[in-house]
């Protein structure tokens, strides 16, 4: 693929990752409050679900987990945007391994929701577009080449004394 041509699946997983960040920002909002308040819970499965989340011990590390998930998919958006290898494939790479472990820790903790299906799908989905369909898109940032001579410097090579002083023979050089 040319450089500057965004493929739309690029786009839209472009997209697709910032709105999942948004909601996951959401949701650690929410979690927090959940544990940090005492909020009044209407029903028996939310009032249930608190105090089970208010007693598992990695309840402070699966927050952190989510709120860099959080920020990674943000992150990876923008990469994707731009078509950065760093921004896009690699912090894309690191949310998706990430958002599978916190998605094992939920699910063998509670019980299974709907969600957990989109917490599972999604990151194997991304491991496999970055790594196979856009993985040739993903290029600006890859091929600095060397640093360039300062201006005042010129190359022995290219000094006329130089060309003179080569034992090389140039093709029409009858010398």
């Amino acid at each position: 693929m040319t450089q500057g041509k965004r493929p739309g699946g690029l786009t839209a997983l472009a997209v697709i990752n910032f709105i999942l960040g948004g909601m996951s920002v959401l949701s650690l909002f929410g979690l927090v409050a959940m544990l940090l308040m005492n909020l009044p819970m209407q029903d028996e499965e939310s009032k249930r679900f608190l105090a089970e989340l208010k007693a598992w011990p990695l309840a402070w590390v699966y927050i952190g987990a989510v709120g860099l998930t959080a920020l990674l998919l943000i992150l990876s958006a923008v990469g994707y945007l731009k078509q950065r290898r760093f921004m896009g494939r690699t912090l894309g790479n690191a949310y998706a391994i990430l958002g599978l472990v916190t998605a094992t820790m939920f699910v063998t903790s509670f019980p299974f929701r709907i969600q957990s299906v989109i917490e599972f799908v999604y990151p194997v989905l991304t491991l496999f577009l970055l790594n196979l369909t856009f993985r040739d898109d993903l290029v600006h940032g890859v091929d600095r080449g060397p640093l360039p001579a300062p201006p005042d410097e010129v190359p022995p090579s290219t000094t006329p004394e130089a060309a003179a002083a080569s034992p090389v023979s140039v093709v029409g050089d009858d010398g």
